[in-house]
């Protein structure tokens, strides 16, 4: 990761970080995107079970979703810095997930993230 963001502009390596994200959805969330059928609320309350459900709320039309830690296994299995970009994987995630379940395309904004200084990841 480290010469990825020596190799690459910060706006290319988070699109190929998004990319990795929206991928990794379909390998690892694919069973939270079946069990909700449909229902964008039912995803939500199963980010909630990972996450708390004090940080996977709805406010109207927003989803709101903290995390109170990475929960990215290479982050947490590397010892190397890596890019703050990196975190636009799990904007990526979140991103492919929702949309799989809302059934069209949907708007993620990673608001902050741990690895760029917050307490926790907020999208």
């Amino acid at each position: 990761m480290a010469s990825l963001g020596e190799s690459l502009p910060g706006a290319v390596l988070g699109q190929v970080m998004e990319q990795c994200g929206r991928k990794c959805a379909h390998k690892h969330a694919e069973s939270l995107i079946q069990d909700a059928k449909g229902s964008v609320d039912a995803l939500l309350g199963s980010f909630g079970k990972s996450v708390g459900p004090e940080n996977a709320v709805r406010e109207g039309d927003e989803l709101h979703l903290r995390y109170p830690k990475c929960f990215c296994p290479m982050v947490s299995a590397g010892t190397d810095p890596i890019p703050a970009e990196y975190c636009e994987c799990g904007r990526g995630f979140v991103l492919e997930a929702f949309s799989a379940v809302a059934g069209k395309p949907v708007t993620v904004e990673l608001a902050e993230s741990i690895k760029r200084g917050a307490r926790c990841a907020t999208s």
